[in-house]
C-alpha cells in the first residue's frame, strides 16, 4: 500500500502548533535573529547566544530566572532547535546559565563585583 498524506486536525504536523506561547514574562519575546547570516556577521546560535548573556548581564534576566525550554525558544524564535542548543550550550559552559535535566534551565548566581 502506497503512503499518502492524510492531513487533517489529527496529522502529526499539526500537534503542538496551537499551543499557547510559553509564559516567559516578555523577557525572551523580544529577542530576534537576523535570518542572512552574511549581513548579520554572526551565526544564528551566536545571535541568540549575544542576546540572552546581553539580558542576563543587563539584569533582565535576573539570577535564577527560569528560561523558556529550548522547544519554547525554537518557535519563539522561528530557528532550529539545534540552533537554540547551540547557544544555550556556550551559555552554560561559559557559566551563565544552569541546565538541570527535568527541572529547566536557570540563569546561574553570578558574583556582583
Amino acid at each position: 500500500m502506497p503512503w499518502r498524506d492524510v492531513g487533517g486536525a489529527d496529522d502529526w504536523r499539526s500537534r503542538g502548533k496551537a499551543s499557547k506561547p510559553p509564559a516567559s514574562g516578555g523577557r525572551i519575546s523580544a529577542l530576534r535573529v537576523s535570518r542572512t547570516v552574511a549581513s548579520a556577521g554572526t551565526p544564528l546560535y551566536g545571535q541568540v547566544y549575544q542576546q540572552l548573556r546581553e539580558r542576563i548581564e543587563s539584569g533582565s534576566l535576573p539570577s535564577g530566572a527560569r528560561l523558556p525550554s529550548s522547544r519554547a525558544l525554537t518557535r519563539t524564535l522561528g530557528v532550529a532547535r539545534n540552533t537554540v542548543d547551540g547557544a544555550l550550550a556556550l551559555l552554560a559552559a561559559e557559566g551563565w546559565i544552569v541546565r538541570r535535566v527535568g527541572a529547566g534551565t536557570f540563569v546561574a548566581d553570578r558574583p556582583t563585583d
